[in-house]
């Protein structure tokens, strides 16, 4: 089983996002903050991260930390997930390792596992379709 971690802090969006992709058949965790990933790095060997790009901590927001989420989770897929579509936070989101950047807005639970979907195929060496269940049925 295939395992993303979520690091949102909005209530309402974390929650739903790991509802929806647990119900999608993937291992989902749902974070608030940077310290709590730091915690669950040693124990969850995340495939994907979703990262918030609005989150912020005392010393970073999302796209600032992520060398340090590429340090903790070497092999993960990286996604900034974003209200902005800027031109110049996508491109910084790249520079710093982001392996894509989508956005909330216009996205809806359904294309949000259609994309980690993707994303995870793309990143699979095997090739190997996760079987989804009711929401891509």
């Amino acid at each position: 089983m295939k395992k993303i971690l979520i690091i949102e802090d909005e209530y309402y969006l974390g929650s739903t996002y790991q509802n929806s992709l647990v119900e999608a058949g993937y291992e989902a965790k749902w974070v608030k903050t940077i310290n709590e990933a730091k915690k669950i790095a040693s124990k969850f060997s995340a495939d994907l991260l979703l990262l918030d790009h609005g989150f912020q901590s005392e010393t970073a927001n999302g796209i600032e930390s992520i060398p340090e989420f590429k340090k903790r989770f070497p092999s993960s897929i990286i996604i900034i997930f974003s209200n902005y579509s800027d031109f110049n936070l996508k491109q910084l989101a790249f520079q710093k390792g982001a392996h894509d950047y989508w956005l909330k807005i216009g996205t809806s639970l359904e294309d949000l596992i259609r994309k980690v979907n993707l994303c995870l195929l793309s990143h699979n060496p095997n090739n190997t379709i996760i079987k989804k269940r009711s929401i891509l049925n």
